[in-house]
């Protein structure tokens, strides 16, 4: 099983995300979550295997998120979604490390597939 924590402020976003990662695999438990400040003590009770974050959160946004879990968990993929302009080389972006870059709207695959390259193959009941 794979854990697949998803933070978003819009809760139309958590469902339609959740939805379709447990569509996509059984392997999938995803929990949902509206803020970053509401993430941080989960990240740290549980071993999750994947972030999906928006960019633009009430309060912490997804960047300095993904900050502070890349310097505890330096090995979790995290996927961040935005619909701001995509630009991956913009130096706030590129420190974190994400995983992969998705402009909203999301588009479905694209979303499934980055997620499933996140994934070791195994773990993903393959």
């Amino acid at each position: 099983m794979k854990h697949i924590l998803v933070v978003d402020d819009q809760a139309d976003m958590q469902e339609l995300l959740r939805s379709a990662l447990e569509l996509a695999s059984p392997h999938y438990a995803v929990q949902t979550v509206g803020s970053a400040e509401a993430a941080l003590p989960l990240l740290r009770q549980k071993a999750f295997d994947l972030l999906i974050t928006d960019m633009r959160l009430t309060g912490m946004n997804g960047l300095e998120l993904a900050r502070q879990v890349r310097a505890k968990r330096p090995q979790m993929p995290v996927i961040m979604v935005t619909a701001e302009p995509l630009d991956p080389k913009r130096p706030e972006i590129k420190a974190v490390g994400l995983f992969r870059l998705l402009k909203k709207p999301v588009d479905t695959d694209k979303l499934l597939t980055a997620v499933e390259a996140a994934l070791p193959e195994k773990a993903r009941g393959s």
